[in-house]
């Protein structure tokens, strides 16, 4: 419950923060990130089994696909993304939103997409000692985002907004892991699944 809290504060200071051009380019965006991720598990065989969108995260469920079809639906939506700077020209907010979208997402840190490319790779190769490895560059991956955010917002003083944007990373990393400890996150081979 703490987590949404800090989720609505942050949501409450971008709307005040950030004008409405910009909120409604990142919404577009996350719609054609979702969309990509959807349309390539239909290409793929899979069926969406159910949607969850909240505060600067949605969650699909997915079943029948294989390790390598999981690999080609996470890449989808940073791929959406990344073709939206075909549209700079005429929709510059847009094409900014989706790049930066993308290149979040593409961060080796489970369950982001980048992260969900990682496990699929790692499992076909090791098997399901590939799991283990993709947990442990995540956390390493968490630990040196928040040491060059720490960095920029104080040794470079270049604000409170690294800091910001560093623990929103961190607080989502933890968020999306304490149902994985609880035991009601479930993956399975050929099945990419979400219990709440």
């Amino acid at each position: 419950m703490a987590n949404k809290g800090i989720a609505l504060v942050f949501l409450a200071l971008c709307v005040l923060s950030v004008p409405l051009q910009w909120i409604i380019a990142a919404l577009v965006a996350g719609v054609v990130h979702e969309l990509s991720h959807y349309l390539m598990i239909k290409a793929c065989g899979g069926r969406v089994t159910g949607f969850q969108a909240g505060i600067g995260r949605a969650t699909m469920e997915a079943r029948g696909l294989s390790e390598g079809s999981e690999l080609l639906c996470a890449l989808a939506g940073p791929v959406g993304g990344v073709c939206l700077l075909l549209l700079g020209r005429w929709f510059p907010r847009l094409a900014i939103c989706g790049a930066l979208q993308s290149i979040f997402n593409l961060l080796p840190i489970y369950p982001l997409d980048g992260g969900r490319m990682l496990r699929s790779c790692l499992v076909m190769i090791l098997g399901d000692g590939g799991e283990r490895v993709c947990h442990l560059v995540g956390r390493s991956v968490l630990v040196i985002l928040c040491a060059i955010g720490i960095y920029l917002g104080f040794v470079l003083r270049w604000g409170v907004v690294c800091l910001m944007i560093c623990g929103w990373i961190v607080v989502r990393a933890i968020y999306e892991k304490i149902p994985c400890k609880a035991g009601t996150y479930s993956l399975q081979w050929g099945e990419h699944m979400i219990k709440r």
